[in-house]
């Protein structure tokens, strides 16, 4: 089981002030890295046409992050270019960020079978 953005949205995280406002860190400047998945289905039949199973499918630890860094103390973030005034992120030495994920699946099913290949199936699922 992989996990992956096929259709990311850039966006600008951080611009270089003294260059024109150059766009220089961007959303998808951080790679994610394959992470392993695990999918885990115990089942038992109650009769010779019903069954109960449980499962789980779960990705762990999805992290990644970038970062820039000016010496000269010219970096800048797209929010102040636009009016919106945030003088803390102004004129930095280094701007980056950070993103980390899960996900975390667990299923209750009921199956039953009706005819061959037919199985009706109803259950209650958590994702997180």
């Amino acid at each position: 089981m992989f996990l992956n953005n096929a259709n990311p949205k850039q966006k600008v995280v951080s611009q270089h002030a003294q260059f024109g406002d150059t766009a220089v860190l961007f959303t998808d400047s951080s790679h994610f890295a394959i992470q392993p998945g695990m999918e885990i289905k115990l089942g038992k039949y109650c009769d010779s046409i019903t069954a109960v199973e449980i499962s789980y499918f779960g990705l762990h630890h999805f992290n990644g992050s970038a970062s820039v860094t000016d010496p000269n103390e010219r970096l800048a973030t797209p929010f102040s270019m636009a009016g919106t005034y945030l003088d803390d992120f102004d004129q930095a030495f280094q701007q980056g960020f950070s993103t980390s994920s899960e996900v975390h699946n667990v299923e209750l099913n009921l199956r039953r079978h009706l005819t061959q290949p037919i199985w009706l199936v109803a259950g209650l699922r958590y994702i997180n």
